[in-house]
């Protein structure tokens, strides 16, 4: 939870300077900017999930193993199934932030010409 407020302040301040030191596309920086933290996030997550894929290695528990994750996901009540769903919502998280830049870069060229 702590990574996705960290995230919202890290885009909401890029923008501002993006536009303010008069980027010609600052909106789809901002985007790519959360894309790659996305990115950043999927990689965290997949990585803890596959190595809970085997308890067995962990000392029968799950663990967290990244410091990104330990920020996204909560601290009680670990399963399998919800790093599982966690990833997911990663992951389509981030092809959303792909589709918004593709927009995002339509849009801006239009207004530009």
């Amino acid at each position: 939870m702590i990574y996705i407020l960290l995230c919202i302040l890290l885009s909401i301040s890029s923008l501002y300077l993006f536009k303010k030191v008069g980027f010609k596309y600052y909106l789809s920086l901002t985007f790519c900017l959360l894309t790659l933290l996305s990115l950043l996030a999927n990689i965290s997550l997949s990585q803890n999930y596959s190595q809970n894929l085997r308890p067995d290695l962990q000392d029968g528990g799950y663990t967290i193993g990244s410091s990104i994750a330990r920020l996204i996901l909560p601290d009680d009540r670990w399963s399998l199934e919800m790093f599982h769903t966690y990833f997911n919502v990663s992951l389509m998280l981030t092809f959303i932030l792909i589709i918004f830049i593709v927009v995002c870069l339509l849009v801006e060229r239009k207004i530009r010409q």
